[in-house]
């Protein structure tokens, strides 16, 4: 498409210095009309135009199908943590101690660890600076897992998850 505008323009350049030569004295509106008629470059532009409006509806089309693939992505993550905690209550009702193997993936569960849970207010010295002042949870965290007691926080039972190997 491209090598059509080019071959067009210099089609086009060609003819206006060609009838500039031989009518020097033709008008602008003149030289214009004539042209207009002998070239294809306006063809050639329409045709450009076309492809590039073409582009955008298709592109506008993908947009919505990216956003329902998106919203199906989201779908599938979900339901595949619902299936996983399933499971994973399925096991901790049962008693399931070790390891389970399949063909393609090992499973085991993994106790994870305690998060920090903040109970009263924070002091300055375990904020984050300078915004929005946070609190620095790790560095609580730290705290309360060296044994330091601190009343405006605790750790909280650590949770259960799924640590699965592919093979």
């Amino acid at each position: 498409m491209t090598d059509n505008l080019f071959k067009a323009r210099q089609e086009h350049r060609a003819m206006v210095q060609r009838l500039r030569d031989t009518f020097p004295d033709a008008s602008e509106a003149d030289l214009a009309d004539t042209i207009e008629g002998e070239t294809t470059l306006d063809a050639a532009i329409i045709a450009i135009l076309r492809a590039a409006n073409e582009n955008d509806a298709t592109a506008e089309g993908l947009r919505g199908y990216i956003g329902r693939l998106e919203e199906r992505y989201d779908l599938l993550k979900q339901r595949s943590e619902r299936l996983r905690q399933m499971a994973l209550s399925a096991a901790l009702g049962a008693g399931v101690p070790r390891p389970l193997r399949a063909n393609d993936f090992t499973a085991s569960i993994s106790q994870g660890r305690r998060k920090v849970q903040i109970t009263g207010d924070v002091p300055d010295s375990f904020r984050l600076p300078p915004k929005p002042r946070e609190p620095d949870r790790k560095a609580i965290g730290d705290a309360l897992n060296a044994g330091v007691k601190l009343p405006f926080a605790e750790l909280g039972n650590a949770t259960p998850f799924w640590s699965i190997r592919t093979k």
